[in-house]
């Protein structure tokens, strides 16, 4: 599956957070480099970023689900019977136990081959990039780091 151009639908990003955001640094240069890519190539696609309901997910939209924490929560198979096409970001070097997405996308060559699960797989490996603009984030250290992330794939 790759992001279809020709629909005037919306692709609803969720992040697997905590409810006070602490992850929110991690996660976005994921949601932010997609929106670029879309934007880039001319997609006719809005947004919607972390909207914690399933109000107004219809047919032909795209739902991608970031990280690890509380995807077992998310109803993929009730996304999916409404014609929603489901795609798991894995974002962290353990399995994911259920075969309810359309496709997994992971960072890791090593993660895929061995995955176990019969979900299509596709490698988006994040890259370094000296020149893009800092992230600072203070949620678990008591100090400073700066990073400097991007999200790239291919088909």
């Amino acid at each position: 599956m790759i992001l279809n151009c020709d629909l005037n639908n919306t692709i609803h990003i969720r992040m697997g957070d905590y409810d006070n955001n602490l992850l929110k640094f991690m996660y976005e240069p994921f949601y932010t480099s997609i929106i670029k890519i879309c934007k880039f190539k001319n997609f006719k696609y809005n947004f919607k970023i972390n909207d914690y309901t399933y109000d107004g997910i219809i047919e032909n939209d795209y739902f991608i689900y970031v990280g690890i924490y509380k995807v077992y929560d998310i109803d993929f198979l009730l996304l999916k019977n409404r014609g929603v096409k489901t795609i798991y970001f894995q974002s962290e070097p353990c399995p994911i136990l259920t075969n309810d997405f359309d496709e997994i996308w992971d960072y890791s060559k090593k993660n895929i081959k061995i995955n176990l699960s019969e979900t299509k797989l596709r490698y988006l490996p994040l890259i370094c990039n000296k020149k893009l603009k800092k992230i600072y984030q203070k949620a678990f250290l008591s100090e400073d780091i700066v990073i400097n992330i991007i999200y790239v794939g291919k088909q």
